[in-house]
C-alpha cells in the first residue's frame, strides 16, 4: 500500500497505513471560564500547536476549560500539556449530556510535585462514554493549557499505535486495544452482529455483548427502556427515575413535576399568552390554538376574518364557512348572484334597461345602459337633442344634433347661420346654404348656385371646414372669444339700425313741415270692413273712435269736400251717421278739435277731415298741413 508522506493536522501514526491515528478533539468547539484576552482563548488548546496556549485567570470558586466531542465517544486515555502548580490537584471529567443525575464522571485527578510545563497522559479509571471533556482547578488556581489530545484509531484499525487492521467480521470496526469486535452497525448486537437491538434503544444502539440499550429512545426510560415517559415530559425523561428533563409544551415545572398551564397561557413553560382573537382569551395549552373565536374571526389562531359574504360577518371558527349569506350572495358557499339578479338571497331582477341585463349584485345599479337610457338604474331617457338619442350613463350625449353643442348638447351653436359646430367647443364647421366664414356671417356670391366654400367663399366647394386643433386647456378661451365676438356684432347691429331709424324719422318730420301729407284708408270688401286694425292713427289731434278704416286713395283724386264751417260739419255728421247705419260701424269726429280750429287764425294750417262716398265705398281722408 502507498501510505502518506506527511500527516494532516490532527492525524498521526504510521504513514504506511495513511496516518490512522486521529486526535478527535482537534478543532472541536471549546470554552473556558474567562479570558485574559482573545490571544489566550479556549481554542488555542485544540489547535495542534504547542507554541500557543489558552489561559484562565484564577477565581475564588475555581476555573474550568471544556471541549465538546459532538457525539458520544468511548474515552480511556487523555493527553494534556499544561502548566501545573506543585501540590495542586487537577480534575478531569467526562460528561454524558444524556443524563441529569451525576452527568459529570471523574476520569482522573492528578497532582504534580513541581511547578512546570508537564505532559500528562491520564488514563481514566475505566473506559467511559461521553460527549465532552472538562478540566477543573481548585479555588484561586489559574489554568494554562498548551494542548489537549484524545487519540483514537480510525475505523478499521487498532493497537497502541493504531497500526493493526480490524478483522473483516467486525464490519471494519473493532476494539481499539484488543481488535475484538466492539461495534456493530447501528441497530445490531452480539459478537457476530447478527442480532437486532430493541426498538426502544436510542440513537446509540445497544451493547454489542449483552444487547442492552446504550441510551433509550425519546419517551422511554428504565434499565431496558421499556417504561414510557409521562405525557407532561418533553419526549425525554431521566432513564433511571423517569422524571422529566423538560416539560412538554403546555406544561411547566412545579417542583420536580410538570403541571398544565393556567387558562390564557400556553407553550414551553407557559410563557406565551393566548391570542386576543380567542374567545374569552382561551386556547389549547400545548399549541396555543383557540378553543373558539371571537365574532368575525376564524382559523386555528383566529387570525382570519370571516368573508364579507357572511351575514353580520359570522362564520364557522374552524372552516370559515358562513352561517348565513349577506345581501347579494346565495348558496352554501355564499357565491355572488347570477347575472341579472341582485339583493337579498339574489331574489331581485336587474331592470331591462341595464345592458345585457347586468347590474351590481348588491344595489341593482346598472353597469351600463341600453341605447337611449341613462342614470344609475337606466330609468331616464337621453335628451332629444342628443344625436340618435344616444348618451352616456351620466346623461352626457355621445354626439349632438346639428346646431347644438355641450356635454348634454344644451347650447345652440353661436352664429345664427351655423348648421353644425364642435360638440365640445361650439366652433362652427358647417354653415347654412349661402353663408360662409368662421362665423357664417358672410354671404356667398349670387352666382354660387350650390353654395360656397366655408373658408374663402369660392363657388362649388364643400361647405365643411376642419375643426380647429384646440387643446383642452384652450377650449374655454376659444368659447369666450366666439361668444364675445357674436355679442359685439349683435350690439353693433342694433345700435346701427336704431340710428338709421332715428335719421329716417327726422327726415319724415321735415317733409311733413314743408309739404302736405295725404294718406287714405279704404275698406275694399265687406270682410275687410269688419277687421279691426290695431294701429295708432298717425296724425295728431285727429281720431276715429273705436275703429280704423283702411287707407286707399288720396283725397285730392276723389273730389272730396272740406268741412270748415259749422253748417258743413253738421252735414258731415249727418253723412257719417248715414254711413254708420249703412256699414253698421261708428264713425265720429273730434268736434272739440273742429271747434278749436274755428278759433285759429285763417292763415294757420288747419287740419280737416274729408268724407267721400263713391260706389257704396266710404272714404274718410285725414289731411294736415
Amino acid at each position: 500500500m502507498g501510505g502518506c508522506q506527511i500527516c494532516d493536522k490532527g492525524y498521526g501514526g504510521s504513514r504506511r497505513i495513511f496516518c490512522q491515528k486521529q486526535n478527535i478533539v482537534f478543532g472541536q468547539p471549546s470554552a473556558q471560564e474567562n479570558n485574559y484576552s482573545k490571544q489566550f482563548d479556549s481554542s488555542k488548546a485544540v489547535d495542534g500547536d504547542m507554541t500557543t496556549y489558552c489561559k484562565v485567570q484564577e477565581r475564588s470558586e475555581g476555573v474550568w476549560w471544556r471541549v465538546d466531542l459532538n457525539t458520544h465517544r468511548a474515552i480511556s486515555t487523555i493527553n494534556i500539556t499544561m502548566d501545573t502548580i506543585a501540590g495542586v490537584e487537577y480534575y478531569i471529567y467526562v460528561i454524558d449530556e444524556s443524563m441529569l443525575i451525576n452527568k459529570y464522571s471523574l476520569c482522573k485527578s492528578t497532582k504534580t510535585v513541581q511547578a512546570e510545563k508537564n505532559n500528562l497522559m491520564l488514563n481514566c479509571k475505566s473506559d467511559m462514554i461521553g460527549k465532552a471533556i472538562e478540566i477543573h482547578t481548585p479555588p484561586q488556581v489559574p489554568l494554562k493549557i498548551y494542548e489537549v489530545s484524545l487519540n483514537m484509531c480510525t475505523d478499521g484499525t487498532y493497537g497502541e499505535e493504531c497500526d493493526s487492521l480490524c478483522p473483516r467480521e467486525c464490519n471494519n470496526t473493532c476494539n481499539k486495544k484488543t481488535g475484538e469486535c466492539d461495534r456493530c452497525p447501528l441497530g445490531f448486537t452480539s459478537g457476530s452482529c447478527n442480532r437486532t437491538c430493541s426498538s426502544l434503544c436510542g440513537s446509540m444502539g445497544c451493547n454489542i455483548k449483552d444487547g442492552r440499550c446504550v441510551n433509550c429512545a425519546n419517551g422511554f426510560w428504565g434499565k431496558d427502556c421499556t417504561k414510557r415517559c409521562s405525557r407532561e415530559c418533553h419526549s425525554v425523561c431521566q432513564r433511571e427515575s423517569g422524571y422529566c428533563k423538560e416539560c412538554s409544551s403546555g406544561y411547566a415545572f412545579n417542583g420536580s413535576t410538570c403541571v398544565q398551564c393556567p387558562s390564557g397561557s400556553f407553550g414551553n413553560s407557559c410563557a406565551s399568552k393566548c391570542d386576543a382573537n380567542c374567545k374569552d382569551g382561551l386556547c389549547v395549552a400545548e399549541s396555543g390554538d383557540c378553543t373558539d373565536c371571537s365574532d368575525g374571526k376564524y382559523g386555528k389562531k383566529c387570525q382570519n376574518n370571516c368573508s364579507e359574504k357572511c351575514l353580520n360577518s359570522s362564520c364557522s371558527a374552524s372552516t370559515g364557512k358562513c352561517f348565513h349569506c349577506a345581501v347579494g350572495y346565495e348558496g352554501l358557499e355564499c357565491k355572488q348572484c347570477l347575472v341579472g339578479y341582485f339583493g337579498k338571497a339574489c331574489r331581485n331582477m336587474c331592470t331591462n334597461n341595464c345592458k345585457k341585463h347586468d347590474c351590481d349584485h348588491l344595489t341593482g345599479a346598472c353597469f351600463s345602459c341600453e341605447d337611449g337610457m341613462y342614470g344609475p338604474y337606466c330609468n331616464q331617457t337621453c335628451p332629444s337633442v342628443c344625436k340618435d338619442r344616444k348618451c352616456l350613463q351620466n346623461g352626457e350625449c355621445v354626439a349632438c344634433k346639428n346646431g347644438r353643442y355641450g356635454l348634454k348638447c344644451e347650447f345652440l351653436c353661436p352664429p345664427v347661420w351655423c348648421s353644425r359646430c364642435d360638440k365640445k367647443t361650439g366652433l362652427c364647421f358647417e354653415c347654412q346654404s349661402g353663408r360662409y366664414g368662421s362665423d357664417c356671417l358672410k354671404t356667398c356670391m349670387p352666382e354660387c348656385r350650390n353654395g360656397c366654400s366655408i373658408t374663402n367663399g369660392s363657388c362649388g366647394q364643400s361647405r365643411n371646414i376642419p375643426l380647429l386643433k384646440t387643446s383642452n386647456a384652450n377650449l374655454g378661451m376659444v368659447n369666450i372669444i366666439i361668444l364675445t365676438g357674436t355679442t359685439f356684432l349683435i350690439v353693433f347691429s342694433v345700435v346701427f339700425l336704431a340710428k338709421i331709424c332715428r335719421m329716417q324719422k327726422e327726415r319724415n318730420g321735415s317733409k311733413r313741415r314743408s309739404h302736405r301729407g295725404v294718406m287714405s284708408w279704404r275698406e275694399q270688401s265687406s270682410s275687410q270692413r269688419y277687421r279691426s286694425l290695431e294701429e295708432e292713427p298717425p296724425y295728431q289731434n285727429t281720431t276715429v273712435e273705436n275703429q280704423a278704416v283702411a287707407a286707399t286713395e288720396s283725397a285730392n283724386n276723389t273730389g272730396e269736400a272740406s268741412a270748415t264751417t259749422s253748417e258743413e260739419v253738421n252735414e258731415a255728421r249727418e253723412s257719417v251717421a248715414n254711413l254708420s247705419k249703412l256699414y253698421q260701424r261708428i264713425v265720429s269726429f273730434d268736434e272739440v278739435q273742429i271747434r278749436r280750429q274755428r278759433n285759429l287764425s285763417s292763415d294757420s294750417s288747419l287740419p280737416y277731415e274729408n268724407v267721400d262716398i263713391k260706389n257704396n265705398d266710404m272714404v274718410v281722408t285725414y289731411s294736415k298741413y
